[in-house]
């Protein structure tokens, strides 16, 4: 705290910003020596070997971005004056405030002027908190209409931006413009009367999804799908259940929820989904790559003008739970899932065999596994595209496999 203090005092820069000051901190006390650990760092003594630091910065200095060429135009400038306020933790990326647009953005390619007497002052953004307000806009057959929820116990008090919100000052005047009015929330958006005959709109408003195991273990309708979720996962021989090494944590996991609706606004299933907590993974210890080729639309538009000119037929299938298929080449290790530990064996984790929904690795897992597979069918992978595989018989047939990955 008391670092942090001198650095948002030392440069000029508002207590709202406490949250990543104190990241930036931390991150930096955890790459300098200390008697304790005789004049190893922290970074040093978990990990067995010394932290890189050329890439460190001085804390607020001023920093420009570079805009990338498909974000601007001809005569568009090149980079953005920003403010540095720390280090991403999830990838290897600066992150800075865009003095523009009262933003904090992440960017791998800033020039930092770390030397410089003009310093740039943020004092006076976001000096007053944030109001809670939730604005949401229905539109049908041209009509919009705004509704407007406060929820207390969710009020945030700090003043930490966040990417994409709007500035508290065009939220002070969207409020002041409705009227200032504010009232307490029950969980669900209230729909306007005269909406009320549209049934998609009303039955999804009104379904409340939980959002913990705690909430969902009470319902038959969301017991039935973790049980088939889970029954899925053993039938895929995903984990086996072992003792914990010495020298291994465990990563958590947990259950997601989703409501899937039919066209009409009916309720066609309910979703549970195991995922693990891939934010936890440590780079070059529990993953190593993570990058899988990504779909091209073009590809797509291009396979189905070819369909409709030489009458080819189309088929589409889903793989059904299709990241649990990708074959495990790390020693990754998973505490049991809510609900489904195992009598007397509380003690043991899972041993990931085969990859799990929010892993790092696991779109790469899939990926590696996929390809392999059309490899052994004979289909022959694209390089403009490589989730396009192609394969001919020897009358000359041909068949296009195009792989699409969704959200």
């Amino acid at each position: 705290m008391e670092c942090a203090r001198s650095m948002l005092k030392g440069k000029n820069i508002s207590n709202g910003f406490w949250e990543e000051t104190i990241n930036t901190a931390v991150y930096l006390k955890n790459r300098s020596p200390t008697k304790i650990l005789d004049l190893k760092t922290p970074f040093e003594f978990l990990y067995g070997y010394k932290p890189e630091v050329g890439h460190l910065r001085v804390f607020g200095s001023k920093a420009f971005a570079h805009i990338p060429k498909d974000e601007r135009r001809k005569l568009d400038a090149k980079s953005v004056k920003c403010t540095f306020l720390g280090y991403c933790d999830d990838h290897k990326a600066y992150k800075l405030f865009d003095l523009s647009t009262h933003k904090l953005i992440a960017s791998r390619d800033v020039i930092f002027h770390e030397n410089t007497d003009d310093e740039i002052s943020i004092y006076d953004v976001w000096h007053t908190p944030y109001d809670n307000d939730v604005h949401v806009t229905i539109d049908i057959d041209g009509e919009q209409e705004h509704l407007q929820e406060q929820s207390e116990s969710s009020v945030d008090t700090t003043n930490t931006p966040l990417r994409g919100d709007p500035t508290p000052q065009k939220r002070r005047s969207e409020s002041e413009h409705n009227g200032g009015s504010q009232r307490k929330s029950s969980g669900t958006i209230q729909v306007p009367s005269r909406y009320k005959d549209y049934a998609l709109m009303t039955q999804v408003m009104n379904v409340v999804e939980p959002i913990s195991y705690e909430q969902a273990k009470n319902h038959k309708e969301w017991n039935t799908t973790m049980n088939e979720e889970y029954e899925s996962i053993m039938e895929n021989e995903t984990w086996e259940l072992t003792e914990l090494p010495e020298n291994k944590l465990p990563i958590g996991c947990k259950w997601l929820y989703k409501t899937k609706f039919n066209a009409d606004g009916s309720v066609d299933k309910y979703k549970a989904r195991l995922v693990a907590k891939g934010y936890s993974q440590k780079e070059g210890i529990d993953y190593e790559d993570t990058f899988a080729p990504v779909a091209k639309l073009n590809t797509i538009r291009i396979m189905i003008a070819l369909a409709t000119k030489y009458n080819w037929k189309v088929h589409q299938l889903d793989v059904k739970y299709a990241f649990l298929n990708g074959d495990l080449k790390e020693e990754v290790y998973l505490v049991q899932p809510e609900g489904f530990i195992k009598k007397g064996q509380e003690d043991l984790v899972c041993k990931l065999k085969k990859a799990l929904y929010g892993l790092k690795q696991a779109p790469r897992s899939w990926y590696t596994k996929i390809d392999s597979f059309f490899a052994q069918k004979g289909f022959v992978k694209r390089k403009n595209d490589p989730n396009l595989y192609v394969k001919k018989d020897e009358n000359g047939n041909v068949a296009l496999v195009f792989l699409y990955v969704d959200d």
